[in-house]
């Protein structure tokens, strides 16, 4: 689970695109996102240096279930209300978040439809489907944390933009190049794999 959340802090990249558009001046992008890979490699070793150093094997996959609880998962006196509050921090970030992912997500999901079905109906259709998935999997958030790092943003950072670049390059790849990609393409295949069958 923890190898998923480090690739999931990339798999954003589908709304790198929007953000790239309301940008004042775009061409700053590309340094923007290396300065924000940069912080978040930094915030992740800041959590995670201290969270393995304390709790060690029983770490949880998700900060949240770590927070105002000891080694063996009983609340702290006076501290276990510290989770509840995480908890509600983090459903208020994933709504956030949740904006910015969709308006992508239900384009995508327009074009494949075509007219057949109005974007007034797209949009509450995905919310729907996302808080079942959500709420079917609360009790299990690491199975959850797993299941969609191994599957889908191994498919979205490693096999999709690999396959997408092979397919679209406007010269024909080379025999190291394809090597290369080859190989990208069996980790990301091979890496959701190993997920699916852990997360199960």
């Amino acid at each position: 689970a923890s190898a998923s959340i480090l690739v999931y802090s990339n798999a954003g990249h589908g709304i790198y695109p929007e953000l790239m558009q309301r940008m004042e001046e775009p061409e700053k992008f590309p340094a923007c996102v290396r300065q924000a890979s940069f912080l978040a490699f930094l915030v992740y070793v800041a959590v995670a240096a201290p969270g393995y150093y304390y709790f060690g094997n029983a770490v949880q996959p998700s900060a949240v279930q770590n927070i105002g609880v000891d080694l063996h998962f009983n609340p702290i006196p006076n501290l276990g209300w510290m989770s509840s509050v995480a908890a509600f921090g983090m459903t208020v970030k994933m709504m956030s978040n949740q904006a910015m992912t969709l308006t992508p997500l239900a384009s995508v999901v327009e074009g494949s439809l075509g007219e057949a079905v109005p974007r007034a109906v797209v949009v509450p259709f995905l919310l729907t489907v996302s808080a079942m998935v959500a709420s079917r999997f609360a009790s299990s958030l690491a199975s959850l944390l797993s299941f969609i790092g191994s599957v889908f943003c191994m498919n979205i950072v490693f096999v999709m933009p690999v396959a997408c670049y092979w397919k679209l390059a406007p010269e024909s790849v080379c025999g190291i190049q394809r090597i290369f990609f080859a190989t990208l393409l069996s980790m990301g295949f091979s890496f959701a794999l190993l997920g699916v069958v852990a997360s199960l």
